[in-house]
């Protein structure tokens, strides 16, 4: 009898290639395997509701800081259907609309919980895309059934977990994409990792991939930066307020639209001089609307909060003009961005969540687990925090964070692959036409070479 790789997104377009190497990867465990999508369940179970009714009468909904720890049928539903709701900016504008996406959201959420719990009894694995979303949810079913579990994202790529083996039977979705301590590799040179961060600070286009289609305006003519800055106690690194909202899991705040509000008031509140950097990302062409969206969320604060002691950038600026205009004793704060590694990589004391992209096992900033344990830290003056330049574990973790050959842009990357067989991927192309990837591979005899060498690159967690 076939067991079942069980998918979290159809089995088509560029996911053929993904789900079909997931699958002959299993295949060396399992003899036979078919792919099988995972849908809704039409019909809300009786569990479901009684489930809804008492979190509505506990106001555990309308309440978020006990909504993200919403539990249903023994799994956490709450924290990723407020990450889901997140994506919608018009819940930033809209109470009423927040809290309805929250309502549906949860609903959808849990019905997901009642359908994996079904597929996961004749299933050998499961393929998770955007895993901090509604999907990250299954990883739980299928964890505690000691199943296979592919997942496919920043800061890795494919990659996986055996639960039948792995000793943290309780790894949450986002878990398993963090860097940690545990993964073996090979520790290059203090120098190259320092000329690593050297050419991204200086080079960020020709070194971060994603950062091909943003366009930076000139320094030399912008107002912001040829003012002084040396006399601004902090540099906070805004984020996306859409796109992966609690992906590394919950410190205190909802989303980094109330994390950024948060910090802004409170260092204000001390007669701090604040600059606010918006994200590389709202000027990228490859995000498009979403670029758009973001930067109008942004404006908000900025509309709200901007004043002589608190300036918002809100032009494309590269990281390196605003590092080479301010103070050494200038606080950098983000809340998982790795711009705080630029800053630390050349002596700035930085602070940021201990719910980042790498596990709490490295120490590579000052960081924050709480809303109280956030603002000690801002309490801090500069000479109070810790400074982690040439930490052993900033290096080993700039090491696993640029260096992992499974990772976006490495030789075993399985876009790397298809790049290998085929040719360079353009992804402003991709956006608009996703069968772009797909369409580059030109017959089956190419197809199987690909699958093949992306099966046998999947790293293991």
């Amino acid at each position: 009898m076939s067991k079942y790789l069980i998918s979290t997104v159809e089995n088509k377009k560029i996911y053929k290639v993904l789900l079909e190497a997931c699958k002959i990867n299993l295949e060396y465990k399992f003899n036979k395997i078919q792919i099988r999508s995972l849908r809704y369940k039409k019909k809300i179970s009786f569990k479901l509701i009684i489930f809804f009714i008492n979190s509505l009468l506990s106001l555990k909904i309308f309440n978020l800081q006990k909504y993200v720890k919403l539990n249903y049928r023994g799994f956490n539903v709450g924290i990723y259907s407020a990450s889901f709701t997140f994506k919608d900016h018009k819940v930033f504008f809209n109470i009423y609309k927040k809290y309805f996406f929250l309502i549906k959201n949860l609903l959808i959420a849990c019905n997901q919980i009642d359908k994996s719990l079904e597929m996961v009894k004749n299933s050998a694995g499961l393929y998770v895309d955007h895993v901090g979303y509604l999907s990250g949810i299954h990883i739980q079913i299928f964890a505690s059934q000691k199943k296979i579990v592919y997942c496919n994202g920043y800061p890795r790529g494919m990659c996986y977990v055996d639960y039948s083996i792995a000793k943290n039977q309780k790894l949450s979705a986002y878990d398993i994409l963090k860097i940690n301590s545990r993964n073996n590799l090979k520790i290059l040179s203090r120098s190259k990792i320092n000329d690593k961060y050297h050419k991204i600070i200086n080079f960020p286009k020709k070194n971060l991939k994603w950062m091909k289609y943003t366009k930076y305006s000139k320094g030399s003519k912008n107002k912001i930066i040829n003012q002084n800055l040396k006399s601004f106690d902090y540099l906070i690194y805004a984020h996306s307020f859409i796109d992966g909202q609690l992906f590394y899991g919950y410190d205190g705040f909802i989303n980094l639209f109330d994390w950024l509000e948060f910090t802004i008031k409170f260092l204000k509140k001390r007669n701090k001089k604040i600059l606010i950097k918006s994200h590389p990302n709202f000027y990228n062409k490859l995000f498009g609307k979403d670029a758009e969206l973001d930067k109008k969320i942004y404006n908000k604060l900025k509309k709200k909060y901007e004043d002589k002691n608190t300036i918002f950038i809100d032009i494309p600026l590269e990281n390196k003009k605003i590092l080479e205009k301010i103070s050494k004793k200038t606080i950098l704060i983000s809340h998982h961005g790795t711009a705080i590694l630029e800053g630390t990589s050349i002596g700035f004391k930085t602070i940021c969540s201990k719910f980042t992209l790498w596990s709490q096992d490295f120490k590579i900033s000052n960081q924050w687990h709480n809303i109280n344990s956030y603002k000690k830290l801002l309490e801090k003056n500069h000479k109070d925090l810790i400074s982690y330049k040439n930490s052993k574990d900033f290096y080993q973790l700039s090491n696993k964070l640029f260096f992992n050959p499974y990772a976006h842009g490495g030789k075993k990357n399985w876009i790397s692959i298809i790049e290998k067989y085929t040719k360079k991927v353009d992804w402003k192309k991709v956006l608009n036409q996703p069968d772009t990837i797909l369409n580059q591979i030109k017959n089956n005899r190419q197809f199987d070479k690909i699958v093949q060498s992306i099966s046998r690159n999947i790293e293991k967690i």
